[in-house]
């Protein structure tokens, strides 16, 4: 919760003291009290409102009827969190930012296994999640090989072993039909939905998350700690670019680009366009044809991140689903991240374990939309359904 500490200009009487007791919009509601403790006989309320100045001043509300011996004067306001409270105002904008989480929790599946023994819809370590165009999911459990179908409600289809499986996803081409490009400890398998490989493509053994460039038949990204590797099915060779730093967009001639550091997770659009989670740089979205950095979203430059782990992207709207590990919530920002709308969507319980994993489902009939989280922690693992 927010708390506002203040003093104002009071008709005889000495200095008093405020705590915010909600909010709502750009208002303050706070509850009028002369020591830290408010009589239990005080219920009254004060409406105070935020000022939009760079001075961040709280006055009285004009229709205050509480309070009719104030004076209605600006004063300065300082505002603090207790212990490690989440911050709820955003720098930027200056207004408050709602953090109640707008997806519905619908369920989960997934049991743990304390020995990886291959049971179906069991997981030990799950590493990656990716969902189909018609709503079929893929997971990968990274301890014991195993790469399991699973329908749109979590029921399991099906699954096989790959030797050293760390991530998969859906492939597909009007010539070739869908197929499965597996990151595995020698390089990327293309497997069908049987897992009998059609291809390996030895493109490294540092591979931590495969995706699908959705604007390209046939054609995928495998990233590597510190850096991408663009790959096409039908090339002999499968690898026609490596990608190692990117530039800004429009970057001066000579000006450096970023190098690739710790790259932890990836996602691609409907368009040339690709998020990864850099442990080092943040969330960045990449072109894929130009190798430049389009847009950013930094821990330095919203208070709402600080330890990105999973990111998505709704291919319908564009936006960018981001799991941050530390504060335990899955945040929405519009394609325009610059400037767009920013949401909490997930608060996740503290019991869920760590988000490593995370994907948007195909939209229902009913225009609703399906997110799946893969959770890990100490003897748990599983994929937690929500809906939006």
């Amino acid at each position: 919760m927010l708390v506002v500490f203040a003093v104002v200009k009071v008709k005889e009487s000495p200095k008093v003291q405020f705590i915010s007791c909600g909010t709502s919009g750009n208002r303050v509601i706070a509850q009028r009290f002369q020591i830290l403790h408010p009589p239990p006989q005080d219920d009254g309320v004060d409406l105070w409102e935020l000022s939009r100045t760079r001075e961040r001043n709280l006055r009285f509300a004009d229709e205050d009827q509480f309070s009719p011996s104030y004076d209605h004067e600006d004063y300065q306001s300082s505002i603090s969190a207790e212990h490690d409270l989440e911050p709820r105002v955003d720098q930027n904008e200056d207004v408050f930012v709602d953090l109640s989480p707008s997806a519905v929790y619908i369920g989960l599946f997934g049991q743990y296994e304390e020995v990886s023994s291959g049971r179906p819809g069991a997981f030990r370590s799950p590493t990656s999640i990716d969902c189909a165009r018609d709503g079929r999911l893929v997971v990968v459990d990274a301890d014991s090989g195993s790469v399991q179908l699973f329908a749109r409600n979590g029921d399991h289809l099906s699954g096989f072993r790959v030797i050293g499986a760390r991530a998969a996803c859906f492939i597909s081409d009007a010539a070739r039909g869908e197929s499965l490009a597996v990151a595995t400890s020698s390089g990327v398998s293309i497997c069908d939905q049987t897992g009998r490989v059609e291809k390996h493509l030895p493109v490294g053994t540092d591979l931590v998350a495969v995706a699908a460039v959705r604007h390209g038949g046939g054609v995928f990204v495998a990233a590597h700690r510190d850096r991408l590797t663009i790959c096409d099915r039908y090339k002999p060779t499968a690898v026609f670019r490596s990608v190692s730093s990117v530039k800004p967009l429009n970057a001066y001639i000579g000006q450096p680009g970023i190098q690739f550091a710790d790259i932890v997770a990836l996602a691609t659009t409907a368009t040339p366009r690709l998020y990864l989670i850099d442990a080092a740089a943040g969330v960045l979205a990449i072109d894929v044809d130009t190798g430049t950095v389009l847009q950013s979203i930094t821990p330095a430059e919203t208070r709402l991140l600080r330890q990105p782990s999973a990111v998505t992207v709704d291919l319908v709207t564009g936006s960018v689903l981001v799991c941050d590990a530390a504060a335990r919530r899955v945040m929405q920002f519009d394609a325009e991240v610059d400037g767009g709308r920013q949401r909490c969507l997930v608060q996740l319980d503290d019991d869920a374990g760590r988000c490593v994993a995370m994907t948007t489902g195909a939209r229902g009939p009913d225009g609703h939309q399906l997110i799946y989280v893969v959770c890990r922690g100490q003897r748990s693992a599983q994929v937690r359904m929500y809906q939006i």
